[in-house]
Protein backbone atom coordinates (compact mmCIF):
# COMPACT_ATOMS: atom_id res chain seq x y z
CA UNK A 1 0.00 0.00 0.00
CA UNK A 2 0.95 3.75 -0.34
CA UNK A 3 1.33 6.23 2.33
CA UNK A 4 -2.19 7.84 0.94
CA UNK A 5 -4.02 4.00 1.08
CA UNK A 6 -2.08 3.45 4.40
CA UNK A 7 -3.32 7.32 5.68
CA UNK A 8 -6.68 6.70 4.39
CA UNK A 9 -6.77 3.28 6.77
CA UNK A 10 -5.13 4.95 9.43
CA UNK A 11 -8.07 8.18 9.62
CA UNK A 12 -10.82 5.80 8.87
CA UNK A 13 -9.62 3.85 12.41
CA UNK A 14 -9.03 7.07 13.94
CA UNK A 15 -13.01 8.07 13.07
CA UNK A 16 -14.38 4.78 14.53
CA UNK A 17 -12.95 5.04 17.32
CA UNK A 18 -14.02 8.68 18.43
CA UNK A 19 -17.53 7.59 17.27
CA UNK A 20 -17.36 4.99 19.94
CA UNK A 21 -15.47 7.05 22.47
CA UNK A 22 -18.05 9.36 21.55
CA UNK A 23 -21.24 6.70 22.03
CA UNK A 24 -19.74 5.64 25.17
CA UNK A 25 -19.02 8.62 26.73
CA UNK A 26 -22.00 9.82 25.99
CA UNK A 27 -24.05 7.17 27.79
CA UNK A 28 -21.62 6.89 30.62
CA UNK A 29 -22.67 10.72 31.33
CA UNK A 30 -26.43 9.74 30.57
CA UNK A 31 -27.07 7.23 33.24
CA UNK A 32 -24.92 8.91 35.74
CA UNK A 33 -27.29 12.29 35.38
CA UNK A 34 -30.65 11.94 33.33
CA UNK A 35 -30.99 8.61 32.01
CA UNK A 36 -34.20 6.64 33.77
CA UNK A 37 -33.17 4.24 36.67
CA UNK A 38 -35.52 1.05 34.96
CA UNK A 39 -33.61 1.54 31.77
CA UNK A 40 -30.60 0.66 33.59
CA UNK A 41 -30.50 -3.55 32.31
CA UNK A 42 -31.20 -2.41 29.06
CA UNK A 43 -28.34 0.29 28.94
CA UNK A 44 -25.72 -1.82 30.25
CA UNK A 45 -25.98 -4.75 28.23
CA UNK A 46 -25.75 -2.02 25.03
CA UNK A 47 -22.87 -0.40 26.93
CA UNK A 48 -20.98 -3.85 26.79
CA UNK A 49 -21.62 -4.69 23.92
CA UNK A 50 -20.33 -1.26 22.43
CA UNK A 51 -16.95 -1.41 24.58
CA UNK A 52 -16.30 -5.21 23.29
CA UNK A 53 -16.10 -3.51 19.90
CA UNK A 54 -14.16 -0.70 21.30
CA UNK A 55 -11.79 -3.30 22.88
CA UNK A 56 -11.87 -4.90 18.82
CA UNK A 57 -11.17 -1.80 16.94
CA UNK A 58 -8.34 -0.40 19.45
CA UNK A 59 -6.51 -4.55 19.34
CA UNK A 60 -7.23 -4.82 15.57
CA UNK A 61 -3.91 -6.23 14.31
CA UNK A 62 -4.22 -4.85 10.93
CA UNK A 63 -4.46 -1.13 12.22
CA UNK A 64 -1.04 -2.23 14.35
CA UNK A 65 0.22 -2.77 10.99
CA UNK A 66 -0.83 0.05 9.01
CA UNK A 67 0.79 2.27 11.32
CA UNK A 68 3.62 0.61 11.94
CA UNK A 69 4.60 0.63 7.86
CA UNK A 70 3.01 4.74 8.78
CA UNK A 71 5.86 5.54 11.39
CA UNK A 72 8.68 4.18 8.88
CA UNK A 73 7.19 6.39 5.88
CA UNK A 74 9.63 10.14 5.55
CA UNK A 75 6.35 11.54 3.61
CA UNK A 76 4.05 12.30 6.18
CA UNK A 77 3.48 15.91 8.86
CA UNK A 78 4.70 16.24 11.84
CA UNK A 79 1.59 15.87 13.77
CA UNK A 80 0.15 12.84 12.09
CA UNK A 81 3.95 10.56 12.70
CA UNK A 82 3.61 12.06 16.29
CA UNK A 83 -0.05 10.85 16.69
CA UNK A 84 1.06 7.19 15.00
CA UNK A 85 3.72 7.01 17.56
CA UNK A 86 2.17 7.91 20.73
CA UNK A 87 -0.77 5.24 19.83
CA UNK A 88 2.19 2.92 19.10
CA UNK A 89 3.87 3.34 22.49
CA UNK A 90 -0.06 3.03 24.27
CA UNK A 91 -0.28 -0.79 22.64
Amino acid sequence: MNTQELLNKYNEWELKLSAYTLALSTMGFDSRTIAPTNGSAYRNKRNAFLVGEYFSIVNDEEILDVMKQLSMKEDLDEETKRAINYRLADI
